[in-house]
């Protein structure tokens, strides 16, 4: 199956000082603060195998990473909702730390001793796409800790040239609050790619919407239309400096939610 990376997340911040090499060759670095570190896999089911094979598998897991010494990491599945051919993949896995510091450590440890859990994985699923993105939230969701499903919007934007990411978070962090100002409760987050992604990608970063619910992201869409709405008001901030392809939409389950520190 042809399948395009997603990439994704929901999520928390922290501070991350690295970016990535592809942004750094046409844009200067991000040197925002509240960034999480994510990980995605795109993933197709093996033959005779569904949701009701890999649910067991990511409870294992779950209880797994319950009793590791470095547990703080969220994750949800994706499945494909409005897309397209060229983006369609059985199941999405998105992975979440608040830095790229906590991952390294959850992922050491995972390759010493998850093995036999990895193992249930690959009886069930297999990945052919496995990216890193680091994120930065222009708008935190209403009692996000709260949410278990959801949809989820995913496009690919580019910025103008000569456009430094600190105008393009200022801005998108105008549009959340906006859009928070109306009452809109979901989230907003900006998805810089890492190591994985196809080296013929030509975006910037991804831009992330996700809502509590179908009703939710319907307001989210009518708004957006209505007269003198939300179109009106993203041209004002954004034309002519930021480009967005169609997005997709995914219907998001989380997992597990990285523990309080």
């Amino acid at each position: 199956m042809n399948s395009k990376l997603i990439g994704a997340s929901l999520l928390m911040g922290a501070a991350l000082t690295s970016a990535t090499s592809a942004l750094a060759a046409h844009h200067e670095a991000p040197v925002v603060a509240t960034r999480s570190f994510v990980e995605t896999f795109t993933c197709d089911y093996r033959e005779g195998k569904s949701m009701a094979d890999l649910q067991p598998v990511i409870d294992r897991w779950n209880g797994w990473m319950d009793g590791r010494p470095v547990n703080g990491y969220s994750a949800y599945t994706l499945v494909p909702g409005f897309h397209s051919d060229t983006n369609a993949f059985d199941i999405g896995w998105l992975g979440a730390t608040q830095d790229a510091t906590t991952w390294g450590v959850i992922q050491d440890d995972w390759v010493a001793n998850g093995g036999d859990i990895g193992l249930a994985f690959y009886e069930v699923i297999e990945c052919n796409s496995h990216t890193s993105f680091t994120v930065i939230n222009t708008k935190p969701p209403v009692d996000f800790d709260a949410w278990t499903q959801g949809p989820t919007r995913f496009a690919d934007c580019t910025m103008a040239d000569g456009m430094r990411v600190e105008e393009a978070v200022d801005l998108l962090k105008q549009w959340g609050a906006y859009q928070g100002g109306l009452g809109m409760k979901g989230g907003n987050w900006m998805f810089f790619p890492h190591y994985g992604e196809n080296p013929e990608a030509s975006y910037d970063f991804k831009l992330v919407s996700t809502d509590a619910s179908y009703a939710e992201m319907g307001k989210r869409v009518d708004q957006f239309w209505a007269d003198g709405g939300g179109n009106d008001k993203a041209r004002e901030l954004a034309f002519g400096r930021i480009s967005c392809d169609t997005p997709r939409l995914y219907s998001t389950t989380r997992h597990r939610l990285a523990p309080a520190n």
